[in-house]
């Protein structure tokens, strides 16, 4: 069912009298309603952990405001719902690369487990040794400079935080079936360096 985009008042805040007020107020209320339910609808943003998920979308609101008041411009773009989707999707497109591309390990929430996971049929011998998670660890971070950045970031979103394919295609404007390649192969040549660092380190 289509959304009715609400109205926008055409008083600025310096044309507005004391009687306006309250009408200007109720208007953006209803207008960052309606932009906050499209801006949660995208499963990228949907996806970022709670604090991530507030800064993205004030980054959006801000970038709303900043359309509407732009010189020569200002105002609504054409296919609103379309241009703040995808909006929204770049904005949480940059707060994941800020986040994960040089990631920090917790074992208290999961992280370190699903690290661990990554070492295929060593993890469980290692599991209890500090020297193999440090260098399981060592070939996750050494792993960013073997692929591009947003194949490491397909990789870690999805082995790492769980995302889904879908989220993950969706997030990067790529078909699942790319999504699923570049996490094949990014697991492929995690698995190359994880053996040979783990040879050179025996030696």
């Amino acid at each position: 069912m289509e959304r009715a985009t609400p109205p926008i008042s055409d008083l600025t805040p310096a044309e507005a009298r004391p009687e306006d007020v309250p009408r200007l107020e109720g208007v953006w209320d209803q207008f960052y309603a309606y932009c906050f339910a499209i801006i949660n609808e995208c499963p990228g943003v949907r996806r970022l952990p709670a604090a991530d998920r507030e800064d993205c979308v004030q980054d959006v609101m801000m970038e709303i405001v900043r359309r509407f008041n732009a010189p020569g411009t200002g105002t609504r773009p054409e296919n609103f719902d379309l241009w703040l989707r995808a909006v929204s999707r770049n904005k949480a497109a940059d707060l994941v690369r800020r986040k994960f591309r040089k990631p920090e390990v917790s074992f208290d929430d999961g992280v370190g487990a699903a690290v661990l996971d990554l070492g295929g049929n060593d993890a469980e011998a290692g599991a209890g040794h500090p020297e193999y998670i440090a260098l399981v660890w060592e070939v996750l971070i050494a792993l960013d400079h073997h692929v591009s950045a947003t194949s490491y970031l397909v990789f870690y979103l999805r082995t790492i935080e769980g995302w889904d394919v879908p989220e993950i295609a969706d997030l990067f404007q790529m078909s699942a079936e790319q999504a699923r390649a570049r996490c094949h192969r990014v697991k492929k040549k995690f698995e190359w360096l994880l053996k040979n660092r783990g040879a050179t380190a025996e030696s």
